[in-house]
């Protein structure tokens, strides 16, 4: 289950977050998991591309100095989930926006966004019905 989305300037200021599956009075994590990206940045040189909680896995992806964060339960997949967010980000906006009244604008991709994690978790419980349904169906042969 894809639990939350950042997306966060490589300075850490938050320039998009929606929750899915957590609570809404979540604090705001932007900074931290900018902070850790250059922490992992400083040390070795190399991007961050997830950070492993017991139950839980923030996956990173890094483009034009802005990151697409997603939080997701650990088995999840969602390299693709999260490639599909990046394109509707740029292909609605060339540049981020700063100003917090232009924000405003960030509702049609905020829909988009909505839509994307929606048709992932319809295919992840398709695909886990399918797996049922299979080993049931090995259960009774």
């Amino acid at each position: 289950m894809i639990h939350g989305l950042w997306i966060i300037k490589r300075t850490g200021e938050r320039l998009f977050e929606k929750s899915f599956g957590i609570s809404k009075s979540a604090p705001d994590i932007s900074s931290l998991l900018s902070a850790i990206q250059t922490f992992a940045d400083s040390i070795s040189g190399d991007s961050i591309r997830s950070i492993t909680l017991e139950n839980m896995l923030f996956r990173y992806k890094l483009s034009r100095d802005i990151f697409f964060v997603l939080s997701t339960d650990k088995e999840d997949e969602v390299s693709e989930t999260l490639d599909n967010l990046e394109i509707k980000f740029w292909t609605e906006f060339k540049q981020p926006i700063t100003e917090d009244e232009d924000k405003k604008k960030y509702e049609n991709f905020a829909k988009e966004a909505e839509r994307t994690i929606i048709e992932y978790e319809r295919k992840k419980e398709i695909e886990d019905l399918d797996a049922k349904l299979r080993a049931l169906e090995r259960e009774l042969v």
